[in-house]
């Protein structure tokens, strides 16, 4: 679906492109749009539209936003907004500009080159790093 089939304003987000689809979400680049002019690049993951009338794949992705609102993580966007509009919940992340993993993986397949080996395990170990956040992450209560 092309973005001018969707709405481009989501509340306080302006939707500009679609930067990437998931097995449960799309994401987009846009920008937050503040009352004194504080506007800022985000990223914003909103569940499918196919997706949105099955109520466990919205309970994941709530619960999956309320996680992201406590990750605070050099390794991890920070999650800034967790919302819904038109039904479907919709969560407001920190952009960061750059290629991505995956289009790395891409190139170095199509050139037919590997990953260099210490660039390799940065990255291996940078996503340990994320994870062990993740699993160690407790609410405001400490559960």
């Amino acid at each position: 679906m092309h973005l001018d089939a969707l709405p481009r304003d989501l509340d306080r987000f302006r939707l500009l492109e679609r930067i990437a689809t998931g097995g449960m979400a799309e994401i987009y680049l846009a920008i937050e749009r503040t009352p004194l002019g504080g506007d800022r690049w985000v990223a914003v993951k909103r569940v499918r539209a196919d997706l949105a009338d099955q109520p466990e794949f919205i309970e994941y992705f709530v619960t999956e936003g309320r996680i992201s609102l406590h990750c605070l993580h050099p390794n991890l966007p920070q999650a800034y907004h967790l919302g819904a509009a038109g039904g479907r919940p919709y969560l407001a992340l920190e952009y960061i500009p750059g290629t991505s993993l995956l289009a790395l993986f891409r190139a170095a397949v199509r050139h037919r080159r590997a990953i260099a080996v210490p660039a390799a395990i940065e990255i291996g170990l940078a996503v340990a790093r994320a994870l062990d956040h993740l699993h160690r992450l407790t609410d405001v209560d400490g559960r």
